[in-house]
């Protein structure tokens, strides 16, 4: 076997670009008349690193490329063709068959006229075959990656271009499979799936062998299904949002991400932990559960909570828009932003935050001492009356960092107040003399106040 030490198959289809010590430089001015010598001597064509094939070509019957191969616009591929890491044939529609003796780690075959992967049974990275020609599956199939046969603009997709109707039988697969959107209904029961995505799919059912070793699962849309595999232990990414699932298994302690949002669901497990973010907007759930713990943030918007848990932990934003939420529980401290837009919110007290949002929440009436806000601060058309000691908004950092206290009936600043911003008071009854005057240095844009900045 010749290697002809070939880098790159370059943009131009007249040109290869090669390696020597001095650093590239162009080679071989016909690219055909290289490949015809491979033609003639039946010797190995190997590509050093990655050959992009972006015009018609006459290939060797035997090529190996030590990187990636990319064809795409060309029917006819090598005979025998290695490559050692991904053959990319996506959106090819010349080329109706794989070669007689492919070797390849990742295939793509998506949006081309392939019909049959009867000879491919294991994959060591992904095979991605959405779009293709492919209605049959091998029996044992292995994938050590994703396999995706699902799509992500159904809409552009005719429900008879969706060929694939069944799995087969021992069907592996180490990371992803996706299935969304498909025609597919039914999962089998020895399915050794890493991770699932059934979006917008006819799936009824997960089978409990299924959940043992499964990390992420997506079945948003799938409104058919009602309950999950009894035993998650290795969750960490759930989106089940729009699904008919109304409770989660007892012993689903933590995970990364879980949407919710749009579901029946009706209760949440006691001390769960979120990593991440946790969606329940829009959903009929009516508390939260003991010992709830959510690193990034909470979405409890459109649901018929009315008290935030004394011992709930949100350290990124939580989102009580609309809420009858009366008061932030003294377990969250620190919050990197709190929307509580038109909300039941009636003060804050001790508490940092990177952005404040209440806007027409009616009853908001106090800022208590210590309230410390990193950015915006925004209560107009509130029922704000008093705000205490050690008052600060965007002190430290640039950006929006005004403080709008508009349609408020705040009639008092105090003299410790800080504002890195404008201090915004339109249509409030407080009165702007020479005490305020003669203290904006403690603000460090302007006081805006009645059409006037002073």
């Amino acid at each position: 076997m010749r290697d002809m030490n070939l880098y790159r198959y370059h943009s131009d289809p007249s040109k290869l670009l090669g390696f020597h010590d001095r650093g590239w430089y162009w080679s071989e001015e016909l690219t055909q008349d290289l490949l015809n010598r491979y033609i003639k001597s039946g010797e190995t064509l190997v590509v050093a690193d990655s050959w992009d094939v972006t015009m018609p070509v006459k290939f060797p019957d035997s090529v190996h490329i030590k990187g990636d191969m990319q064809v795409r616009r060309q029917g006819d591929l090598p005979k025998n063709l290695k490559v050692d890491n991904l053959l990319n044939l996506s959106g090819n529609d010349l080329v109706t068959e794989l070669p007689e003796n492919l070797q390849v780690r990742s295939l793509v075959i998506s949006g081309t006229n392939i019909s049959d992967i009867s000879k491919i049974t294991n994959i060591e990275g992904n095979l991605l075959i959405s779009g293709s020609k492919v209605s049959v599956l091998p029996d044992n199939l292995t994938v050590g990656g994703e396999l995706g046969i699902g799509y992500t603009n159904p809409h552009l997709v005719n429900e008879k271009e969706k060929l694939i109707t069944s799995l087969p039988k021992g069907l592996k697969v180490g990371g992803l499979l996706d299935i969304s959107h498909t025609r597919i209904e039914e999962l089998p029961e020895d399915l050794v799936a890493g991770s699932l995505k059934l979006k917008g799919s006819l799936i009824k059912s997960i089978p409990d062998s299924l959940g043992t070793k499964m990390q992420d699962l997506d079945i948003s849309g799938c409104a058919n299904i009602t309950r999950l595999p009894s035993f998650l232990e290795n969750a960490k990414n759930l989106n089940l949002a729009g699904t008919g699932i109304e409770y989660l298994p007892e012993n689903l302690k933590e995970v990364n991400m879980l949407s919710l949002e749009d579901s029946k669901i009706k209760k949440l497990p006691e001390n769960l932990k979120i990593t991440d973010f946790l969606n329940l907007s829009n959903t009929a759930i009516t508390e939260l559960p003991n010992g709830l713990d959510v690193e990034f943030g909470l979405d409890i918007r459109k649901t018929n909570i009315t008290e935030l848990p004394k011992d709930l932990k949100v350290r990124g934003r939580l989102d009580i828009t609309d809420l009858k939420v009366k008061s932030i529980p003294s377990s969250i401290t620190s919050l990197q932003k709190l929307q509580a837009d038109n909300s039941g919110i009636e003060r804050l007290d001790n508490i940092t935050i990177g952005e404040f949002n209440a806007d027409s929440a009616q009853n908001f009436r106090v800022i208590g001492d210590n309230v410390s806000i990193a950015g915006s601060f925004t209560v107009r058309d509130t029922n704000l009356r008093s705000i205490g000691k050690n008052f600060k908004v965007g002190v430290d950092r640039g950006g929006n960092n005004d403080c709008d206290l508009s349609g408020t009936q705040i009639t008092d600043l105090p003299e410790d107040m800080k504002v890195g911003g404008y201090l915004i008071l339109y249509y409030t009854p407080l009165v702007i003399d020479e005490k305020y005057k003669s203290n904006l240095q403690r603000i460090e844009k302007s006081i805006v106040a009645k059409d006037v900045l002073y």
